[in-house]
């Protein structure tokens, strides 16, 4: 139902600032028919509706664009607010694609941007004022963008139900995805307690994206995630039959290493440690 919750004002509000906003966007599209999308600033914790842009496309109002304003292609997201998953669940309701226009520019921007192109097939990911970072904070997303980069062929080829990925952090460590026959449980890198990593201060978002190219072998970008992996069939297990390190050169792969031993834990995980960026060639396969 739309408005549901809603005061009166706020949906009436809502409702003329759509139909405004979409008759600049027809305007703009008679001359050039290309996707329009209006952003958001989210509603701030104990703060009332007036007191932040409360007719823009929230999503507690998406019904009432979504009806108001066809012309409008995408309602997005300027993200300044914590709960990254919880807000992009409520904008990937109602068909709406994730596009990320605007987002705090700070160290976890790099593991965000894996997860929420990964797991929400987000269309872009744009900090806001990325010129203005620290070192550390630019090194982290310069790495992150070379890697997604370098996968974006295979991004744009995939299957949705084949690409998907995590955010992990000190209070969501793990995660468990399904790939096929492969259950994927993924940590955070300082679970592991040898590391080397104990200050508390270190446990950084960390964020990996995973692509399943064919029924045993997937690409893997990321950092600071460790993956072990299980057969969903529980009468078998799964083993790794290879981990390559490296990257790709003109849309083709180039190995540097192959990883075993002491780099896969005697073929018990793939691993990418944290403060480390880099894409590895998982090959699995399942025996009794």
């Amino acid at each position: 139902m739309f408005g549901k919750g809603l005061s009166t004002d706020e949906i009436f509000q809502a409702y003329y600032y759509a139909k405004y906003v979409d008759k600049v966007a027809a305007t703009g599209k008679a001359e050039y028919n290309i996707p329009m999308y209006v952003n958001a600033a989210l509603n701030r914790p104990n703060v009332l509706p007036g007191d932040y842009p409360s007719a823009g496309p929230l999503p507690q109002v998406m019904d009432i664009w979504k009806c108001a304003a066809p012309n409008i292609d995408l309602l997005s997201p300027d993200f300044y607010n914590p709960d990254t998953k919880y807000w992009c669940n409520l904008y990937t309701r109602r068909n709406n694609t994730l596009f990320i226009p605007e987002i705090r520019f700070d160290s976890s921007d790099g593991a965000k941007a894996f997860f929420t192109i990964s797991h929400y097939h987000s269309l872009g990911f744009s900090p806001f004022a990325i010129e203005k970072g620290n070192d550390k904070v630019n090194t982290i997303l310069k790495n992150t963008y070379n890697i997604l980069q370098q996968l974006s062929p295979a991004i744009l080829s995939s299957e949705p139900s084949k690409m998907n990925g995590v955010l992990l952090d000190k209070k969501n460590m793990i995660d468990t995805l399904s790939f096929g026959k492969y259950l994927f449980k993924i940590s955070h890198d300082n679970t592991l307690g040898w590391n080397g990593h104990k200050n508390d201060s270190l446990w950084d978002a960390v964020g990996a994206i995973i692509i399943q190219t064919n029924e045993d072998e997937f690409w893997v970008g990321g950092s600071g995630v460790v993956m072990n992996f299980l057969s969903v069939d529980s009468t078998y297990k799964t083993g790794i039959l290879s981990i390559e390190n490296g990257e790709f050169k003109n849309d083709t792969w180039q190995t540097f290493l192959h990883l075993n031993g002491d780099e896969n834990h005697q073929g018990r995980h793939l691993r990418i440690p944290l403060n480390s960026s880099d894409i590895q060639h998982l090959k699995l396969y399942e025996y009794k």
